[in-house]
């Protein structure tokens, strides 16, 4: 089969110089799909690229927990999740946050510095949904449930998970 390309929007004026094939169409819209994707993931990254050290540097700064960068020893197996079919994404670093302060100062520097900001509890997404390459938040630290018995109210830290101990009737 071939397509018609060119400036006439009805197609009407066909000769051989509008035509590509079928095989062409796709591979050009692959290149163009890739190529998006790519800038979507490097447009980041070259934004904060430069000043990363220094950045993370001051985010490091803000929090009461640890961070984690590719170079620390902790950081190969703090970044992994459960899934390990997402072993080979890397985060820019990892945030062993403390308090719910720790999680908005790095929301707060992934904003300023346009890096995406993932929270991890569990670490168990089968999707990848806790894994980046931006900062990963890591909140198993900040486990904990209170009971307010007069309002029958309950407050559950981000890193509260189902377990041994935990029973919600």
């Amino acid at each position: 089969r071939r397509f018609w390309s060119g400036s006439d929007t009805m197609g009407l004026m066909m000769d051989e110089r509008n035509i590509i094939s079928r095989r062409d169409l796709l591979r050009r819209g692959g290149r163009a799909a890739v190529g998006l994707g790519l800038l979507t993931q490097v447009g980041w990254q070259v934004g904060c690229g430069s000043n990363a050290q220094s950045g993370l540097s001051e985010l490091e700064s803000q929090l009461s927990g640890v961070l984690l960068v590719p170079d620390d020893p902790q950081y190969a197996l703090r970044k992994l999740p459960d899934n390990r079919a997402y072993a080979n994404t890397h985060p820019l670093a990892v945030a062993l946050c403390q308090t719910a302060q720790d999680v908005q100062a790095c929301v707060r520097w992934g904003r300023e510095n346009g890096a995406p900001v993932v929270a991890r509890s569990g670490g168990h997404s089968y999707a990848g949904w806790c894994t980046t390459n931006g900062i990963l938040v890591d909140t198993t630290a900040i486990d904990y449930m209170s009971i307010n018995a007069s309002d029958l109210s309950m407050d559950i830290g981000g890193g509260g998970l189902l377990g041994p101990g935990r029973s919600w009737r």
